[in-house]
């Protein structure tokens, strides 16, 4: 029977099914591979870096209120990390787009398509002086726009042609990498498999707040979207 995600599968299933890797379809009927992870009568679908077909990112996740973020390490650990928006932008929903950035400003190096694009505070409502930023795991990391520059987002790229990153470098900063120096171990009964991790990927909060791209914190990463009320 079709399924598009990981609720519809679980629904199907009659909540028998375990955390793993499925294969979904989407309007057209390709066929793709996503990661279920389920927990009690809720949980996070992760989408495979193999995806080369159009993916409607709505239908996979129905809680905008955060993502959360797994990163690999060279030592084979995984962690993790929850990714919301700040206080004041709390009635703003974080937007996940599979190559695409509508309403956002947008990332350099998007050659690497396909991506995960995470969108925080829209453009429409940055302007100079505003207090900007996200918050990790909890705790708000904040900057004042000194432009109105209108970026804030985290991007993973697949990159399956092996594109090169842009010439902008930028650097590390703790607005710009919290999401990895503050992150906690997951448990090895949760890992993920290595397909779901991305090996580049692109950090922007602007202006004023930083950039970086891979290249400074070299990490695999994938993106968790909630998905509840199975």
């Amino acid at each position: 029977m079709f399924a598009d995600n990981c609720k519809t599968l679980q629904i199907q299933a009659n909540g028998a099914l375990k955390s793993g890797t499925y294969t979904v379809q989407n309007s057209a009927g390709q066929s793709y591979r996503i990661y279920c992870q389920f927990y009690n009568g809720y949980g996070y679908t992760f989408l495979s870096t193999s995806t080369n077909v159009n993916v409607d990112m709505s239908s996979l996740y129905d809680d905008k209120s955060h993502v959360i973020i797994r990163h690999k390490r060279s030592n084979g650990v995984q962690y993790t990390s929850t990714m919301a928006q700040l206080g004041s932008y709390a009635s703003t929903p974080v937007s996940v787009q599979y190559s695409a950035y509508s309403g956002y400003g947008g990332p350099l190096n998007t050659a690497m398509a396909p991506y995960i694009f995470v969108g925080f505070i829209p453009a429409s409502m940055t302007y100079t002086g505003a207090v900007q930023g996200w918050k990790v795991n909890g705790g708000d990391l904040t900057f004042t726009s000194c432009d109105g520059n209108p970026n804030s987002y985290i991007t993973f790229f697949f990159n399956p042609s092996g594109q090169g990153y842009s010439s902008y470098v930028g650097g590390h900063n703790t607005l710009m990498y919290q999401w990895y120096d503050g992150a906690s171990a997951v448990a090895q009964s949760e890992y993920l498999p290595d397909e779901f991790f991305a090996n580049y990927h692109e950090v922007h909060q602007g202006g004023c707040g930083g950039y970086s791209r891979g290249s400074n914190v070299p990490t695999g990463g994938a993106v968790g979207m909630k998905f509840s009320e199975y």
